[in-house]
């Protein structure tokens, strides 16, 4: 897994102040990198990108991933270094706030 290319795909997203589907993430992957990852394999890529911000003081990029059928992250979003400890609209949109507000860096921290 090529942890530069998704962090870059999320900076982009961030830059629109939107949200990416795992299959959007998915097929921006694919086009970016060549290579396919199934929307449900998400977990671990964005546990490590979302980590290693976090360590850095970032707050955890990942946010702006969620599901298409309810707008929301998904399960192994909840509880991440950064992120709210449980399902709570508002606390994930004021990280949603804190992400979009970041001067990220070209790099993967």
């Amino acid at each position: 897994m090529n942890l530069q290319a998704v962090y870059d795909i999320l900076r982009k997203i961030i830059q629109t102040k939107d949200t990416i589907t795992y299959q959007d993430l998915s097929d921006a992957y694919l086009v970016n990198t060549g290579m396919r990852v199934d929307k449900r394999d998400w977990s671990s890529p964005l546990f490590e990108v979302s980590g290693r911000c976090t360590q850095a003081g970032f707050p955890p990029i990942s946010t702006v991933v969620v599901r298409g059928d309810d707008g929301m992250p998904g399960d192994g979003y909840w509880g991440i270094p950064g992120a709210p400890p449980y399902k709570d609209y508002n606390m994930w949109k004021k990280v949603c706030s804190g992400v979009y507000a970041t001067k990220w860096p070209a790099v993967l921290p």
